[in-house]
């Protein structure tokens, strides 16, 4: 889940949780149940006057070599983001997905405590191959860019997009 709240960006507050918002932004295992609990929360709230958004977080990864489970599981966020937005629509609710490619981030948690084993190493350098080599720009993306994707359909500027997965990935099929 997105761990900033609020996160400034011109004109729009982005909210990831909290009591009152306007926003949502989610992200993995929180996708289903905050966009669920969103759904709720606007439906209890409609406002003519006031469009409201839910952000999803999906994956440019959803298929690929080594990522079965993950792949399912965004694939899935992205067909709930496009069910929602249908669902929605007449309570001025827009829901949308940013779908990253690679990005360079340093993960707060890892993923092992005791490190990747070496059958892990050739996997991910395997993946970051693939991953590269399907990526027309040749380079991985930054989390700005991503804020700056999820900022943009979290905002005024995007009104009239709902329903849509927005592929930041420099080009990168997965």
């Amino acid at each position: 889940m997105v761990a900033y709240t609020p996160v400034e960006t011109g004109r729009t507050e982005l909210f990831a949780t909290g009591m009152y918002f306007d926003r949502i932004v989610v992200d993995g295992d929180d996708a289903l149940f905050l966009a669920k609990s969103g759904h709720g929360f606007f439906h209890g709230r409609a406002n003519p006057g006031r469009q409201r958004v839910i952000v999803n977080i999906g994956s440019v990864a959803t298929r690929g070599i080594y990522r079965v489970p993950y792949s399912a599981a965004k694939g899935g966020v992205h067909a709930v983001t496009v069910c929602l937005a249908k669902e929605l629509a007449d309570y001025n609710i827009r829901v949308n997905c940013v779908a990253p490619g690679a990005i360079e981030a340093n993960r707060a948690i890892p993923r092992n405590p005791d490190g990747p084993t070496e059958a892990e190493k050739l996997w991910r350098r395997e993946m970051l191959d693939q991953t590269l080599g399907d990526t027309c720009m040749q380079r991985m993306g930054t989390a700005g860019e991503v804020a700056d994707a999820v900022a943009f359909l979290a905002g005024d500027d995007a009104s009239y997009i709902t329903g849509q997965v927005l592929y930041v990935s420099g080009g990168g099929i997965g």
